[in-house]
């Protein structure tokens, strides 16, 4: 089953486009809740791991950012039809709910801020 979904496509890409993704998703990640959400972070701290603790579960973070650049790039490369930039803009927009959706139930059942929702 696995080798009928990748059939047709190309190996070498799908490894470059991977990790190109999960570097941007890393960096992001980063950039969002390392420096502009920081402060609100610091404000729940009591609903989120220490940094020492975080750090050590840094591996399942890598884990995770890895599973979904792999993941989002199959499903992309699988539905390309050589639209260019503006086919890979329709997917991002199409794809978006599938990363934020969860967003609105890890509201639902933790006390996380609604502000901070919005923002990731």
């Amino acid at each position: 089953m696995i080798s009928s979904i990748l059939n047709g496509i190309n190996k070498k890409s799908m490894v470059i486009a991977t990790i190109a993704v999960f570097i941007y998703i890393w960096i992001s990640d980063f950039l969002i809740h390392g420096l502009l959400l920081s402060g609100i972070y610091k404000e729940t701290a009591q609903l989120w791991r220490t940094e020492e603790d975080m750090q050590g579960h840094m591996l399942w973070m890598l884990i995770g950012q890895f599973l979904i650049a792999k993941f989002f790039t199959l499903v992309f490369i699988k539905g390309y039809n050589g639209g260019g930039v503006s086919e890979g803009l329709r997917f991002g927009l199409i794809a978006a709910p599938l990363l934020v959706a969860p967003n609105f139930i890890t509201h639902a059942v933790m006390p996380i801020p609604a502000n901070l929702i919005w923002m990731w």
